[in-house]
């Protein structure tokens, strides 16, 4: 930790001396599961295998921000409930697009599943609190998708179609580490790709993004 920021600040970076530390993350022992994880983006970085049975780097949405983002959905079903069947799926159907934008990474695919799928229960919740008759039954909901059906997840980002060798003129690239980077002047985007990062004993793990 002493030598990180002098090596960042030499391109006049710095790093948030609360919100950094250094993370055992190696890669686990034959045939035993990876317990170290680590939020970082709005993901959650951890172990686990591949189809071929290798472990890999896996990601998925993280909690806090899985539970923040169906929570202003809920609030804007609520606030909208009364507006027309059709404005309502326009505007879900953008946010849900926007979250499969952001979120639309390899290996995060149920993590989508499960978003769409609250999704739906919560405008169902809200469509019946339209009135006090309470008359949007299952039933009823599912003939409401048939006509506006949400947008299926899918995967926007794969991490293996992308991952390259960066480019010489990112002094930085190929590093990562658990904190918050300052002074980048810009909001970081979703993780693009993810590139192994020196030794397999290094604790920094990869560069997403």
């Amino acid at each position: 930790m002493n030598t990180l920021p002098k090596r960042f600040g030499k391109y006049g970076l710095t790093l948030h001396t609360e919100k950094t530390r250094m993370i055992d993350f190696r890669r686990p022992l034959a045939k035993k599961s990876g317990s170290a994880s680590f939020d970082l983006l709005g993901f959650t970085h951890f172990w686990g295998k591949s189809r071929k049975g290798n472990q890999v780097v896996q990601r998925k949405t993280a909690s806090p921000r899985f539970s923040h983002a169906l929570k202003r959905i809920s609030e804007w079903c609520r606030a909208n409930r009364h507006r027309p069947v059709a404005e309502q799926h326009d505007v879900l159907s953008q946010k849900l697009q926007g979250h499969y934008g952001y979120y639309g990474i390899t290996g995060n695919m149920r993590g989508l599943t499960r978003f769409v799928h609250e999704v739906e229960r919560t405008w169902r919740r809200w469509l019946d609190r339209r009135s006090s008759g309470r008359t949007m039954t299952w039933e009823r909901f599912r003939l409401v998708l048939r006509r506006y059906a949400l947008p299926r997840p899918r995967i926007v980002h794969s991490v293996y179609a992308t991952a390259a060798t960066p480019p010489s003129d990112e002094p930085d690239a190929g590093i990562r580490t658990s904190g918050s980077v300052g002074a980048l002047g810009a909001t970081p985007g979703p993780p693009g790709r993810c590139l192994p990062v020196g030794p397999a004993h290094e604790r920094v793990v990869s560069r997403c993004g």
